[in-house]
C-alpha cells in the first residue's frame, strides 16, 4: 500500500520471502534522481536498522530485506535536495504468511474430515467459543458410585449371613465345645 506523501510515494512488493521497498522520490511533481536516499528503519520488534536505498530507475530508490518478519515497519526517509534537505515519515506493513492468513486453504479437507469423524466445521469464527454450540458434546459422567453401592452391600450381607450362620444352635456348640 502506498503512503500519502508530497516528496515520496513508499511502496512495497514481496520476492519469495524477501520484500522489496520501493521508494518514489518527487519534487513538485518531478522525478528526483541521483541523490542519495537514505532511510531508518522501525522493525514491530521496536529495532531500528539505517538504510542506503540504490537509485533502480528514474526517481525510484529501492532496497531489499531479506525475510522480515511480519508486523508494522516505521520508515524516516532523509533526501538532500538543492531547496534543502527532505524528511519525511512513512510506514508499511509486512502481512503474516499466507498459511497463516485465514481458515480458507484447506476448507475441502477440513469439511470431508469433519463428516468422517462426525464432527462440523464452524462458519465464522467467533463460534468457536460460543458454549451453544457443545451442546451434542458426548459428556463422560462417572459410574463408580453404583459399583461401590454394590461392594457395600454385598460386604453387609455376608457378614449378615456369618453372624445369622454362628447364632445357629449348631453354631453355638461348635464354639462351645473343645475341638
Amino acid at each position: 500500500p502506498a503512503a500519502v506523501s508530497p516528496y515520496f510515494r513508499v511502496s512495497t512488493s514481496q520476492d519469495g520471502h524477501d520484500l522489496i521497498l520501493a521508494v518514489d522520490a518527487f519534487d513538485n511533481g518531478a522525478t528526483v534522481n541521483l541523490t542519495q536516499t537514505n532511510a531508518r528503519l522501525r522493525t514491530p520488534s521496536g529495532q531500528t536498522v539505517d538504510l542506503v536505498l540504490p537509485q533502480t530507475a528514474p526517481g525510484r530508490y529501492e532496497v531489499r530485506l531479506v525475510a522480515p518478519q511480519a508486523g508494522s515497519y516505521g520508515l524516516d526517509l532523509r533526501q538532500p535536495r538543492a531547496s534543502g534537505g527532505v524528511a519525511d515519515a512513512n510506514g508499511f506493513a509486512v502481512p503474516y504468511p499466507a498459511e497463516l492468513r485465514g481458515p480458507t486453504v484447506g476448507d475441502s479437507i477440513l469439511g470431508s474430515l469433519a463428516d468422517r469423524t462426525g464432527g462440523r466445521v464452524l462458519p465464522s469464527a467467533s463460534q468457536v467459543f460460543d458454549t451453544t454450540v457443545l451442546t451434542n458434546a458426548p459428556r463422560f459422567a462417572p459410574f463408580w458410585q453404583p459399583f461401590a453401592a454394590l461392594a457395600l452391600l454385598l460386604f453387609l450381607v455376608d457378614i449378615m449371613l456369618r453372624l445369622r450362620h454362628s447364632a445357629t444352635p449348631r453354631g453355638m456348640l461348635r464354639r462351645l465345645l473343645p475341638k
